[in-house]
């Protein structure tokens, strides 16, 4: 799956309203970055990889939040795994 509008219609609900979908590489050990921006401007870095993919079943893959990021102001979430 490599269609950005999608892509975008899936992440950036809530209070992120304007997400930037720069990197989704959709298999096991692909890569997965997606920026998600606040309405005040503030820029919320996110990246990980695919564990699993298994197409229209199961997708597995990590959320890491970069610690540098001044968003996170010194605490970013842990390292996550989300299926």
């Amino acid at each position: 799956m490599d269609r950005p509008e999608i892509r975008r219609a899936l992440v950036g609900r809530g209070r992120f309203d304007q997400p930037d979908v720069s990197k989704w590489i959709i298999r096991p050990g692909g890569a997965r970055r997606i920026d998600m921006r606040t309405a005040g401007g503030v820029l919320y870095p996110n990246g990980g990889f695919y564990l699993e993919v298994m197409e229209n079943e199961r997708l597995v893959y990590t959320d890491v939040a970069p610690p540098n990021s001044p968003a996170w102001g010194g605490s970013p979430p842990g390292v996550g795994i989300q299926s």
